[in-house]
């Protein structure tokens, strides 16, 4: 289905072409959603740039598509380190938060900029993990939100400072989910020596 390379994306051209030519459709509701939701949109819109409700689906691996017969999401494009292009689209249920994925799975994390930006730590301040893509837009986008649970660890390791979870339970689950070893020693078969007599 998303097979043409787009020199400009990692994300398909096909793929990003559709959502740029029907992305004008749901502006107008992602404008009521986000003064809704209270989004500072002058922040979203250079870290998340457009916005947009349009029907999808997610298959339950972490990734979206467009489905006429989908329920209502908020999609927006998900940006480089250097927040200068659309490398993947996000996009999370509007009835559920909580529920969210990517076109493609390019680069893990939303806000990938803040994981190397110095001044993501200055005055004390640390690089926080959201649980969900919406409480990421409702803080300017700053921090962090881990969207495929395979390529975070290493991306996360890159991070200037110290990172922080919303709460107990989320702090919980970044400790198992970053500071496990990517191989189980258990799984390392040693041969034993054979002494000869």
């Amino acid at each position: 289905m998303r097979k043409l390379p787009n020199p400009f994306s990692s994300i398909s051209g096909d793929f990003l072409l559709e959502y740029y030519n029907t992305a004008d459709l749901g502006a107008c509701a992602a404008r009521t959603y986000a003064r809704e939701h209270g989004l500072p949109m002058d922040q979203v819109e250079v870290y998340a740039g457009t916005l947009s409700v349009l029907p999808c689906s997610f298959d339950g691996a972490g990734f979206f598509d467009f489905d006429s017969q989908g329920e209502p999401c908020l999609v927006f494009e998900v940006l480089d380190e250097d927040n200068a292009r659309t490398v993947d689209l996000a996009a999370f249920a509007l009835a559920d938060p909580t529920r969210f994925g990517t076109a493609d799975g390019a680069i893990g994390l939303l806000g990938l900029t803040n994981v190397t930006n110095p001044a993501t730590w200055s005055l004390g301040a640390l690089l926080k993990v959201h649980r969900t893509p919406l409480g990421w837009l409702k803080d300017g986008c700053r921090g962090v939100v881990i969207t495929d649970h395979q390529k975070a660890p290493a991306v996360l390791a890159r991070a200037l400072g110290p990172i922080a979870a919303e709460d107990m339970a989320h702090g919980s689950d970044l400790t198992q989910l970053l500071c496990t070893p990517p191989v189980d020693p258990r799984n390392i078969v040693i041969p034993q020596v054979r002494r000869v007599a």
